[in-house]
């Protein structure tokens, strides 16, 4: 899983919205294995249908991504913000 720490919502100039949510995680055992150091920073495209849910009470709380395998690409289908 990973927390939450911020996110931005933005029309693009053919009138799409879209949501970004900028989390942190862990590196796994591997990227550490390999050099990595710290945390890992993404930026996560929401799905269309859901780019209001974000709210600033959900900063700080982990969030969890479900995603679905087509070919050999990962798409976000679904997410949750954990309350703790």
């Amino acid at each position: 899983m990973s927390k939450l720490v911020g996110y931005k919502r933005f029309t693009s100039k053919k009138g799409e919205r879209y949501c970004v949510a900028q989390v942190v995680s862990d590196f796994s055992q591997r990227d550490i294995d390999n050099g990595c150091c710290g945390s890992k920073v993404e930026e996560v495209f929401l799905p269309a249908e859901r780019v209001d849910e974000l709210n600033p009470s959900h900063i700080g709380k982990e969030i969890k991504f479900d995603y679905e395998l087509s070919g050999n690409r990962a798409y976000l289908v679904d997410f949750h913000v954990v309350s703790k």
